[in-house]
C-alpha cells in the first residue's frame, strides 16, 4: 500500500472524457502498456483491483499511472455486475479502457 501522495493532474476518466483528442498516440499507448502490466501483477499476486474503472486511475504529473481504490464493487458500463470484484471484471474493464484509449 502506498501511502504518500501521488502528485497528479487528473484521472484518466477525465482525459478520456475531455483531453483523449489531444494526447498524443504515444502516451496513449504508453498507458495501455502500463495498465496491462499492472493489471497482471496484481493478477499475479492474487489481488483483484476490483473497482476497476477510468476514474480510479490517477495521471501523474510524470505521465504514468497509478491505480487507487482497491474497496470493490463496479461501475455500470466498465464491468458487468456478475462479473464484479474479480480477475474477470478487471480484464473487462482492461479492454473497455484500451479501446476508449484507442
Amino acid at each position: 500500500m502506498l501511502l504518500e501522495y501521488i502528485e497528479h493532474h487528473d484521472t484518466l476518466g477525465q482525459i478520456i472524457d475531455f483531453q483523449k483528442d489531444t494526447t498524443p498516440l504515444h502516451v496513449r499507448t504508453k498507458w495501455i502498456s502500463q495498465l496491462q502490466y499492472i493489471i497482471r501483477e496484481l493478477h499475479a499476486a492474487g489481488i483483484v483491483w476490483g473497482d476497476a474503472k477510468p476514474d480510479n486511475i490517477l495521471v501523474g504529473t510524470d505521465q504514468n499511472l497509478w491505480l487507487v481504490d482497491f474497496g470493490g464493487g463496479f461501475t455500470q458500463g466498465w464491468v458487468d455486475e456478475d462479473k464484479m470484484e474479480s480477475f474477470d471484471g478487471d480484464l473487462q474493464a482492461l479492454s473497455r479502457m484500451v479501446d476508449l484509449l484507442m
